[in-house]
């Protein structure tokens, strides 16, 4: 919700999800709210392989600090084109492309 309030949240069903005061918190903010099919963590594959794909990066927070972790991840992921859409999810929000260091390598070999 950093830039707008979202349309709709798709979640699973977890308590968090399922209360009222969740529930309540979206009708206020005119959010729908959609949640995946019960025991069957595949219909909601995308979120499922995120969480996946973020807990094996936070692994190396023991040796870095799960701060800097977490920026770097973030910050990779943001700029890394998704499958479905062809676009990395920065483009697509802000329509602007993020630096990042290969971005320079690129720049100085074409000198």
């Amino acid at each position: 919700m950093r830039f707008c309030i979202p349309d709709q949240i798709v979640s699973n069903n977890g308590t968090q999800f399922t209360s009222q005061e969740f529930q309540d918190f979206c009708k206020s903010n005119g959010i729908r709210h959609t949640t995946s099919s019960v025991y069957h963590p595949r219909s909601n594959g995308e979120a499922e392989r995120f969480v996946k794909t973020f807990k094996g990066s936070m692994k190396e927070a023991k040796t870095e600090g799960w701060e800097v972790t977490l920026q770097r991840f973030l910050f990779s992921y943001r700029l890394t084109p998704h499958a479905t859409t062809g676009s990395a999810p920065c483009e697509l929000l802000q329509g602007l492309k993020l630096k990042c260091l290969l971005d320079l390598i690129r720049s100085r070999s074409s000198l």
